[in-house]
């Protein structure tokens, strides 16, 4: 079903009654549908924005002239958990939050997640780490060992021509270690590079996050 949360249209796929919502940048609901109808009481939130190097950067950083961040990701974390966070909390009542994202929607979600302690964890799929200044950000961020955490990365995503684009494995390794020693943590790497199978890696980190398990 559609609804108008704050200034954005939302998509929400709702099972039995919701323990965890899902906070997720996308606007796919057919394959979410089919890769999670064996699973129960979740609500997924699907939402969308129109420049993601824009409204999902934490900070500005500007790379180079293809590559422009505004850093505007603090508007929309904003709407994230002053509108869409209170909907659900005044629809489902106390449940756990997880902001979910591929590549910079990634980035944002553990951005998020660091940031606010309304959420329990996050799932950051193929997420930019390379992204500067994120490398230092996490050195000494401290969360609950309650929380759950999903990284993901393809094996080949490490081989683009963009040298700083190419040091997302390492980061993602230096991700991972982090929160590791902190929580439960946990790192898939799959078979592609970034453009490959972006809609099932999404639901396996779903999936787990709800399930603790991948289809």
């Amino acid at each position: 079903m559609e609804v108008t949360i704050g200034n954005r249209t939302c998509r929400i796929i709702e099972r039995g009654i919701p323990e965890k919502a899902i906070y997720l940048v996308s606007e796919d609901e057919e394959t979410f549908e089919r890769k999670l109808k064996d699973l129960n009481d979740f609500v997924l939130i699907l939402y969308s924005t129109d420049d993601w190097n824009r409204d999902l950067s934490p900070w500005p950083y500007r790379m180079n002239k293809n590559f422009d961040f505004a850093g505007k990701g603090i508007e929309t974390r904003r709407w994230l958990v002053e509108e869409c966070v209170k909907y659900v909390r005044n629809k489902y009542g106390n449940i756990r939050h997880y902001p979910c994202g591929y590549s910079m929607a990634g980035l944002f979600s553990l951005w998020c997640f660091y940031e606010e302690d309304v959420f329990a964890g996050a799932g950051s799929f193929s997420g930019s780490l390379w992204f500067e200044g994120w490398h230092d950000y996490v050195e000494n961020k401290k969360v609950r060992d309650t929380s759950m955490v999903y990284l993901s990365l393809g094996n080949r995503e490490s081989h683009s021509r963009n040298p700083v684009m190419a040091m997302v494995y390492d980061e993602t390794v230096h991700q991972h270690e982090m929160l590791d020693n902190q929580c439960t943590c946990c790192f898939r790497l799959n078979e592609g590079g970034h453009f490959d199978n972006v809609a099932e890696r999404i639901a396996d980190g779903v999936r787990w996050l709800l399930a603790g398990d991948i289809d």
